[in-house]
């Protein structure tokens, strides 16, 4: 799976006291079966071990649909800010729209610094529960209400995978 592919990325990168700070769709590549997460021109390294939870963010740099609440407020980024734009990542590829579109710049900031996004079962009915339930717990507006760490959450996806596909294969 994509999405736990790119989670074990974001694990190698909080692992070495790197937070990306923008990941997007434009910045995962696929390569045959390979995922690579490109761009980490906005990343930042914490440079205390002890303080590896978190890093103060300098500028507010980034693609908007892809951003925490924490980093359109400029408070400090932690690794859960990471997850946060994955899990806005999941929303749009399962819902077909990203789940802060807005009128404006200052709508979209306003909806995302809320977590306010259209609830994807509405959107998506047909999608197992645990999959809405997962993709909501990425979307929290606190960093410690989040899903994670990224580990964690890659080996929750390869299961909701599995899952999924072993329910196909029911289907079939």
């Amino acid at each position: 799976m994509i999405a736990s592919q790119v989670a074990r990325g974001l694990a190698a990168c909080h692992g070495v006291g790197v937070v990306h700070r923008d990941l997007s769709p434009g910045n995962i590549l696929l390569s045959g079966k390979r995922v690579r997460i490109a761009d980490l021109g906005l990343a930042h390294r914490v440079m205390k071990r002890q303080d590896a939870a978190t890093l103060s963010q300098t500028g507010v740099g980034g693609t908007i649909l892809y951003m925490a609440p924490e980093q359109v407020s400029g408070r400090k980024l932690t690794y859960a800010s990471d997850l946060f734009s994955l899990g806005a990542i999941l929303y749009e590829s399962l819902a077909g729209q990203s789940p802060f579109e807005g009128g404006s710049l200052a709508d979209i900031v306003a909806r995302i610094g809320r977590a306010e996004f259209e609830p994807l079962e509405r959107i998506r009915p047909d999608l197992p529960r645990e999959v809405v339930v997962t993709v909501s717990a990425m979307l929290a507006r606190r960093p410690p209400d989040r899903l994670g760490p990224a580990g964690k959450v890659a080996r929750h996806l390869d299961r909701l995978s599995r899952l999924q596909f072993s329910q196909l294969e029911k289907i079939a």
